[in-house]
């Protein structure tokens, strides 16, 4: 049937197989089975498997094309391989990385000083402050000189995490 599509159409899809590119909403089968179809309108560009797979690794995202390109791949099968592995393995990644930015400073159900309310006039009703997993609750009052939570002996700066035991000019012996 390929053989009675008039000239002007094997022309169109030979263009669209030198432009074709993995799209956001497509996975790497899908680009695949795409590249497949179309390169039998290009058949001078696929003509040695090498090329091939060079045509294949070239329309790949950048995410993708920077995990394939660090290795040479002689056949079509060995870069829709490694792709398909990497896609995987980004697609495992991404939840991690969009837990990883929630969870900036290091620490999980960590509450920042910024988002702590500070009583400095009203030193009544002392809050709890919960710091990692429910185990280890620890409950504070906020300091009677500065009117901040802190740990310590305070300076009364009103500094958070200023006190006289991290200061090393300050001998508490």
């Amino acid at each position: 049937m390929r053989r009675f599509l008039p000239q002007a159409l094997k022309y169109a899809r030979a263009r669209e197989f030198e432009t074709l590119k993995q799209t956001e909403g497509m996975t790497v089968m899908e680009y695949h089975l795409m590249f497949t179809r179309l390169s039998y309108y290009a058949p001078r560009l696929v003509a040695i498997e090498e090329m091939r797979a060079k045509c294949l690794v070239n329309g790949l995202p950048d995410y993708l094309f920077r995990s394939v390109v660090r290795t040479r791949y002689d056949s079509n099968d060995e870069v829709l391989e490694s792709t398909l592995l990497s896609e995987e393995r980004s697609r495992e990644i991404a939840p991690m990385g969009q837990q990883m930015n929630s969870h900036q400073n290091g620490g999980y159900n960590r509450p920042s000083f910024s988002s702590i309310p500070s009583n400095r006039n009203s030193q009544s009703n002392p809050k709890q402050y919960s710091q990692g997993s429910e185990k280890s609750v620890r409950t504070s009052s906020p300091c009677s000189t500065c009117g901040r939570i802190h740990v310590g002996s305070c300076y009364g700066t009103g500094i958070d995490s200023f006190t006289i035991t991290r200061n090393p000019n300050i001998n508490t012996t």
